[in-house]
């Protein structure tokens, strides 16, 4: 019964620290990472609760290159499973010949059981997206079984990726 109670009180120590952790330092560690990338995030809002972090109306730079609008990021985290949903992404315009103008969400998860992979879906007007970083060799690898309009109208970020005998396309990037 001791092993039960103790295993108990230690979930619910890890529960309330998740609880009590700022999460908008986890945020500014998160966007310290990307400015390596070169990836940078700006003119954003935040505000979180208990286990729910936003980020609202945030501008996505590349090496100084705007890149999108995002209405909404709200990131769950919990000890064992994180969830970041990412929704209302507007391209910019001068990249209109790469990808539509709106993509309506992309979801990333991450859990312990597999703590090397970051998972990424979006299912929308691109079409069907699956991938992840793995992050033990640093890869990214996604898959796009694309829509009629990126056929059609943006078949220009399809000249990125490599098509498969599936009529998936597949696209390997490896971090620096």
């Amino acid at each position: 019964m001791n092993k039960i109670k103790s295993l108990l009180l230690s979930i619910i120590f890890l529960l309330s620290i998740i609880i009590i952790i700022p999460k908008s330092i986890l945020y500014y560690k998160l966007e310290n990472v990307l400015s390596k990338q070169k990836i940078y995030i700006n003119g954003e809002t935040t505000s979180e609760t208990l286990n729910l972090f936003y980020i609202d109306k945030a501008t996505i730079y590349y090496e100084d290159i705007k890149i999108a609008r995002i209405k909404q990021i709200s990131i769950f985290s919990l000890i064992f499973f994180n969830n970041i949903s990412i929704e209302g992404i507007g391209i910019n315009k001068h990249l209109k010949a790469f990808a539509p103008k709106k993509i309506s969400d992309i979801k990333i998860s991450y859990n312990i059981f597999s703590p090397q992979t970051i998972n990424i879906k979006s299912i929308g007007n691109i079409g069907s997206l699956t991938g992840f970083v793995d992050l033990s060799s640093n890869n990214l690898l996604l898959k796009l079984k694309p829509s009629k309009i990126i056929k059609t109208k943006y078949s220009k970020i399809l000249s990125f990726m490599k098509r498969d005998n599936k009529g998936e396309y597949i696209y390997e990037y490896k971090f620096r």
